[in-house]
Formats: C-alpha cells, sequence, structure tokens
C-alpha cells in the first residue's frame, strides 16, 4: 500500500524520534497473546503470520500479510490490555516500534495518519465481519479448499496447482 508508505516518509520529527528499528529473523516472535499491550509496530519489510495458542497446545494460525503494515494497533485503538494473538516473523522482518502512548499522540497530531488507520483498520476488520459465520456451515470438503485456497493464494494470485499423488483426499 503505497498510502502507507508514503505516511512513513511524512512522520513528524516529534514521533520519528521515538521510533525504534528492529531487524528480526524469521521464525522469531514480535509478540505473544496474553503480553500487556505496550507497543504498536509498523511492519516496513519482510511477512508475519497471527495465530492463537490454546491451553491444550494446538495452535490455530488464521492469517498473514506483509509490509507495510501495523501490529498491535487494533488492541491500542480498542484500548485492550493485552494482545489478542501472537504475530510471528515467516520470513526476516524489520518492523518500526512504538509505545502506545506514542502512537497516540501521533492519531491525535496527525488527520492524515488518523484517516488512513481508520482506513487500515476497517480494511483489516471487513473480511472476518463479511464471513463471520460462514465456515461454520461449509462440508469439511469446502473447508479444506477454503483453507487451501486462504493460505496459498496470498504467494501468488495467478497461479495454484493441488497435486493429488497416489491416494485421493478423503474427509
Amino acid at each position: 500500500m503505497q498510502q502507507l508508505y508514503k505516511l512513513i516518509d511524512a512522520i513528524p520529527e516529534s514521533i520519528q524520534g521515538k521510533l525504534i528499528k528492529r531487524n528480526i529473523s524469521a521464525g522469531e516472535t514480535i509478540l505473544y497473546k496474553g503480553e500487556d499491550v505496550q507497543h504498536v509496530y509498523i511492519l516496513i519489510k519482510g511477512i508475519v503470520s497471527v495465530s492463537n495458542e490454546f491451553k491444550n497446545g494446538q495452535r490455530y494460525t488464521f492469517a498473514q500479510f506483509g509490509a507495510p503494515s501495523f501490529i498491535g494497533e487494533v488492541e491500542s485503538l480498542a484500548e485492550q490490555p493485552i494482545y489478542a494473538a501472537t504475530v510471528q516473523a515467516v520470513t526476516p522482518c524489520t518492523t518500526l516500534s512504538m509505545s502506545t502512548s506514542t502512537f497516540w499522540h501521533w492519531l491525535e497530531s496527525d488527520t492524515s495518519f488518523s484517516l488512513l488507520m481508520a482506513q487500515l483498520v476497517a480494511t483489516k476488520m471487513y473480511p472476518s465481519s463479511n464471513n463471520n459465520g460462514t465456515i461454520k456451515f461449509m462440508s469439511g470438503k469446502q473447508k479444506l479448499l477454503h483453507y487451501l485456497i486462504d493460505q496459498y493464494l496470498p504467494y501468488d494470485k495467478n497461479y495454484f496447482t493441488l497435486t493429488i499423488k497416489k491416494y485421493p483426499i478423503s474427509l
């Protein structure tokens, strides 16, 4: 999203001095579900996955996105005390982090940033609102196809191959 890159290039000086640049290795966790919300991150390079861990040890990855994007902005905007999900680097990433108070100061002092943030959050939330509950009523086969398409189309929207060898997929 070019609009976000332009905004990053025009970060006010009062905010720039409070940003911390961090290089993150693939596989490294940026933030954990349940941690106190203290920072908002701007992902300026790389791809991250978003997942929830459960008490039984299961992990459900429900999103993956690349730069440029924000991490932790939804919790901060909703004034939630803890992060709702774990965010982990899939590829080497670079982030700019800021305290939640710096994030709020930027929102309050920069109308362009506030409008862009509203648009980004709405764009992030729309798919779940639009599809909420749909997967619960799909057959097992439809759920598998939905999962495969959802996981593999972000990599190459023009090409998708599902090869079946020896045994057919059964549900």
